[in-house]
This record gives C-alpha cells, sequence and structure tokens, in this order.
C-alpha cells in the first residue's frame, strides 16, 4: 500500500555559481559552421553578386556577433558585454537594412569577394535600400489619404444623420475634379 512521507529537505540540480546558458557557445559555433558553408556555396555557384550570398554573408555576421556576445557574458567585464552589445544592435540592423552607404563592409562579406565584386555588392545594396524608401513613402502618403477619407465618410455621414434622423451609405466620388464623400 502506498504512504505518503513528507520531508523538509530542498532538492536541486543545479551547482553554486553556475553560469546558465553556457551551452549557447556550442550552438552558436555549429550555427557558424553551417551558415558559412552555405555562404561558401553560394560564392562558388553564383558569385558575390547573388542575393543569397549578401543574406547569409549578413546572417553569419549577426551569429558572430551574438556569439561574442555570449562569450562576453561568461569571462567578459561589463564593459565589453556593452561594446559588444552595440556590435549585436549593428549586425541587427545591417541584416534588416542593408549596407547602404556604409563603409568597412569587408568585414560583413568576408575576404573572397574582390574590389569590383564589392563594388557592384554596395550599388545593389544602395538600390535596394533607395526602393525601400521609395515604398516607405508610398505607404505613408497612402495611409495619409486613407485616414483623411476616413475621417471625411465619419464626419458626412454624422451630418447626414443630423438632417435626416438615419445612417446613410457612404459613398466615394469625384466631385469638381477633387475626391470627396457624400452619403446617399
Amino acid at each position: 500500500m502506498w504512504k505518503y512521507t513528507t520531508t523538509d529537505e530542498l532538492y536541486h540540480y543545479g551547482v553554486l555559481g553556475m553560469r546558465w546558458g553556457y551551452r549557447k557557445a556550442e550552438y552558436y559555433a555549429n550555427k557558424i559552421k553551417k551558415v558559412s558553408k552555405q555562404r561558401n556555396e553560394a560564392y562558388a555557384k553564383k558569385g558575390a553578386i547573388s542575393n543569397s550570398f549578401r543574406k547569409k554573408s549578413k546572417q553569419l555576421y549577426l551569429l558572430k556577433a551574438k556569439q561574442l556576445y555570449n562569450q562576453s557574458k561568461l569571462n567578459g567585464t561589463k564593459a565589453d558585454r556593452m561594446a559588444i552589445k552595440e556590435l549585436v544592435k549593428e549586425a541587427k540592423y545591417i541584416k534588416r537594412n542593408g549596407t547602404a552607404n556604409m563603409t568597412g563592409t569587408r568585414s560583413i562579406y568576408g575576404e573572397k569577394p574582390t574590389q569590383n565584386e564589392m563594388t557592384s555588392i554596395n550599388i545593389k545594396e544602395n538600390r535596394l535600400s533607395r526602393r525601400k524608401e521609395v515604398g516607405k513613402k508610398a505607404a505613408r502618403i497612402a495611409l495619409t489619404a486613407v485616414g483623411s477619407i476616413g475621417i471625411t465618410t465619419a464626419v458626412t455621414e454624422l451630418m447626414y444623420k443630423q438632417k435626416n434622423g438615419k445612417f446613410g451609405i457612404p459613398s466615394l466620388g469625384f466631385i469638381n475634379g477633387q475626391l470627396s464623400v457624400f452619403v446617399k
């Protein structure tokens, strides 16, 4: 038969002073090896100008920065961690937005690309960043237009309700060459 026994002992499986997350170093080492291999394959197949090579280079740069940060957490000073944390932020920014108009991009793309290939990479990154800026600007303009139309629609509908005692159906149309909202 089962018998319940209570104890006043506290069990834990850690070691005092143990550094948590120590195994992350092994994870980053394996991941860096894998991405580096993929980057080298992309360079061999398509060259330095290919999207896959550029993406893998940025991913590798970020992984190396994260690995440095984890190493500094284990045996670095607080000043080291703060400096490397800024490097990680920069790597995340580069991965997200590209290297357009940046100096020192050789550290991101490695030693393989020639000077001509680096020039073409920088040209391609500038084009992509300009395309992103144009897209963001168009989105801002569209949101501004949609926001003002939405407000105009609500005001027009409210005015119609005050006049007629019921809500109407708002419609968009051009009156005298300008986009306006009217209620049917």
